[in-house]
């Protein structure tokens, strides 16, 4: 299980301006590199996800996991942990907004993204619309996600539901029918 520690030595190794994922629980366990592979996407992506991530300590976890590595573009995938404890459905919002303000005051050149959460909670349809909302005011890509009827289906769901964030404009016509096909 990788953890901030691990982060900080794979960090030295790894490229800035890349791809970042930053989420919780079942974002860690997504197998991106291996899913880039097999759709021959060239781009490079870190998943810098810890099991168990709230929105209330992800803050502490940014300068490792974000700043580090000064993405060109982040995904954020939190949320799920949080309904599973909090009903105030704003307070967890505001917890998002002040983060989203962080990364932007930071790293304000990064591009973000934000995608739904998969919980089929009592709050989660509520969370997910005020997500929505809150990206678009922030001016991040907000990313649907709609969780497989099996759980074998996840991780390319997961994947299918980023991918817009694979797309550069600079990239050819035909790399861009390729990628937008995944």
């Amino acid at each position: 299980m990788m953890n901030e520690s691990n982060f900080t030595v794979l960090n030295k190794l790894a490229k800035e301006h890349s791809i970042v994922l930053f989420g919780s629980t079942r974002a860690s366990a997504v197998p991106l590199n291996e899913l880039m592979q097999d759709y021959g996407l060239s781009q490079t992506i870190y998943n810098r996800s810890i099991p168990g991530l709230t929105l209330a300590n992800a803050e502490k976890h940014l300068d490792a996991c974000v700043f580090n590595l000064k993405p060109e573009k982040l995904i954020l995938c939190l949320g799920e942990e949080d309904l599973k404890k909090e009903n105030n459905v704003d307070k967890l919002i505001e917890q998002y907004r002040w983060l989203l303000y962080r990364i932007h005051t930071v790293v304000p050149e990064t591009t973000m993204s934000v995608i739904s959460v998969a919980s089929s909670g009592k709050n989660a349809e509520k969370f997910n619309s005020a997500l929505q909302k809150l990206a678009n005011e922030c001016g991040c890509e907000y990313l649907q996600f709609t969780p497989p009827e099996n759980a074998e289906e996840y991780d390319l769901k997961f994947f299918r539901a980023i991918k817009s964030v694979f797309y550069s404009a600079n990239m050819s016509y035909a790399d861009a029918v390729r990628y937008c096909a995944i």
